[in-house]
């Protein structure tokens, strides 16, 4: 079997790791060792599907070799397992706050080859619009975007064994080659479509009333990265590549809004449980 390259560490609190490599199967096998009666998470080694070049983060990732799916919305993995299990070599296995009554696992999937660095929003998209049409689910957490997160290996609070298997029917690697190309030639579309709408716009502003372009500019100003930048330090929420998240949900009320500094990429803002409560908004209304 091919080796393959990860990252881990002790615990959450050390930094420094080692780059391993290893099988496929030997990968599998640290993941998903029995770890039971862990008081705390503090107690469980961190793994991360990358290299670093130095300490553990973002800035230091050199490639990714897997894809990771966090599931924490309540989906059962039986009820996706047909779609999945005979399609390429994966791990799952259930995560430290799981219960009976609130599922919650993570997707392992070894990619076909090391993606670098600078390519992964569009391979971690890629992954997003593959798991939805596989599964008919899109309720995977979206901080698993961050290139340079890591996770915690497979452990439990108590004496129960989580679940925790390895799956293939044959030795297939996952490949979104094929979809990242979709997703360039659909944003090469958008940044043209974008780019003549904007010319437009900048047409039509010169004859508008000076009354309606104040607004215009008054709006503007509410919803530059300035003003969204402050209205994140405001709600007290976590800054990291260019997006807020763990901001109090108006709706259901954990941690979980998220929006983007940059307006241009996005302007609402948004609960990150789409099936579980769904709440989506302005940023100005948090």
């Amino acid at each position: 079997m091919e080796k393959i390259k990860y990252w881990r560490s002790r615990n959450i609190l050390d930094t420094r790791g080692q780059n391993i490599e290893s099988t496929v199967l030997d990968f599998f096998k640290f993941v998903g060792a029995s770890r039971l009666n862990v008081p705390s998470k503090d107690k469980v080694p961190v793994w991360a599907p990358v290299t670093y070049r130095g300490t553990r983060c973002t800035a230091n990732v050199e490639n990714i070799y897997f894809m990771v799916f966090d599931i924490d919305d309540g989906l059962v993995y039986w009820d996706i397992e047909p779609q999945i299990v005979y399609r390429n070599i994966y791990y799952w296995h259930q995560t430290y706050n799981h219960t009976d009554e609130h599922w919650k696992f993570r997707l392992i999937f070894p990619l076909e080859k090391p993606v670098k660095k600078e390519d992964w929003l569009d391979y971690w998209e890629a992954g997003q619009r593959w798991f939805s049409e596989v599964t008919g689910h899109e309720g995977t957490d979206k901080v698993c975007k961050d290139a340079g997160r890591c996770y915690y290996v497979k452990a439990s609070k108590t004496d129960k064994e989580p679940w925790g298997v390895s799956a293939w029917d044959k030795l297939v690697y996952l490949n979104l080659d094929d979809i990242v190309q979709d997703i360039r030639e659909e944003k090469k579309f958008q940044a043209k479509i974008k780019d003549d709408l904007r010319r437009r716009q900048q047409e039509l502003l010169l004859d508008l009333p000076k009354a309606d372009q104040e607004r215009l500019e008054k709006y503007k100003r509410l919803n530059s990265r300035e003003a969204r930048t402050r209205k994140a330090y405001e709600l007290g929420a976590v800054i990291k590549d260019d997006i807020a998240r763990k901001i109090k949900c108006p709706k259901c009320n954990r941690n979980t809004v998220w929006f983007g500094l940059d307006p241009e990429q996005k302007q609402s803002a948004e609960c990150n449980h789409k099936n579980s409560c769904g709440w989506f908004g302005f940023v100005n209304n948090l």
